[in-house]
């Protein structure tokens, strides 16, 4: 007779590496389904790493006791047709709010000791939401008191300038200190500055086979990459290029997508697509250094 219970999936440490960058990407840009199906998968899996295994199970009981209608069965199309996710989330999250006056104390919680960042950008995107008194102060106070991985800063940014938060707040990155004026953040991809706006659409027209075959991995990665640079000179030295050199970002930009995706790109080929002369030459070579330090930043396990 078969056996009943199939051979469980053994993870390897690079293997587990690999899964946590692509929950805390999945945390980030809000695809809170998806974790807790991921999640689901990585507890059914064997693996030696029992601290990993121990973050899986809490972050996944977190996620489960914070927003319990994410492991329920999704609305019929028909209660949901007239309504966006963001504005099914929004009643949620203000349903819960008015059935628990402590809620937003509970995420709040999350920034005033310590704790996985997993879960405090699941609670970040909650506060969005949600109204309190203590909310901009606990989230200003976080931010200056310790480094934190870029993207969380930014959408803390993000959150605090779309409450009326202004004036300047000093960051942590990569060990220096940078001050930030919150109005300069862009409440979203809509507020980015022209030359972000050009870079970026520069890829996706790209008539390079075709077209650009990976548009929503692009939209990710340059979200994260907006995120990264933001507050440093780096962000600044984009802003100020001339169109020309702008091309360089581009191409940089493509460059990286391709290898990171695909574990090779073609590079004299997206030189030649983009107009890379030698008169560019020192700012592709610029644009290239950055983009692989985010990289390696980012997508430690692939690059």
């Amino acid at each position: 007779m078969a056996a009943d219970n199939q051979e469980k999936i053994y993870l390897l440490p690079q293997t587990i590496g690999y899964y946590q960058q692509e929950l805390t990407r999945l945390l980030e840009f809000e695809r809170y389904r998806e974790t807790m199906e991921m999640l689901q998968f990585l507890l059914s899996c064997d693996t030696s790493d029992l601290k990993a295994r121990d973050e899986w199970q809490s972050l996944l009981e977190w996620m489960q006791t914070m927003i319990p209608e994410l492991h329920e069965p999704p609305l019929a199309e028909s209660q949901t047709q007239e309504l966006t996710e963001d504005e099914l989330f929004y009643i949620h999250m203000k349903e819960k709010a008015e059935r628990e006056p402590e809620y937003v104390e509970k995420l709040l919680a999350a920034f005033e000791r310590p704790g996985s960042w997993d879960k405090q950008v699941l609670a970040l995107e909650q506060l969005r939401y949600l109204q309190h008194p203590r909310l901009r102060d606990v989230l200003r106070k976080w931010l200056e008191s310790q480094p934190l991985p870029p993207i969380l800063q930014f959408r803390t940014l993000q959150l605090l300038k779309t409450r009326g938060e202004s004036g300047s707040i000093k960051i942590k990155r990569g060990g220096k200190g940078y001050t930030v004026d919150i109005s300069d953040v862009p409440a979203s991809s809509e507020d980015y500055p022209r030359a972000l706006k050009e870079i970026f659409q520069r890829v996706i027209r790209s008539d390079m086979n075709g077209g650009f075959p990976l548009e929503a991995f692009a939209q990710e990665t340059w979200s994260e990459f907006v995120a990264y640079v933001f507050g440093t000179p780096v962000y600044i030295e984009i802003l100020e290029e001339k169109a020309a050199a702008r091309d360089a970002w581009a191409a940089a930009f493509h460059y990286m997508l391709l290898l990171t995706a695909q574990g090779s790109a073609p590079m004299e080929e997206i030189k030649e697509v983009y107009g890379i002369t030698e008169a560019l030459e020192a700012r592709w070579n610029r644009a290239l250094r950055v983009f692989r330090d985010f990289a390696k930043a980012v997508f430690p396990s692939i690059t």
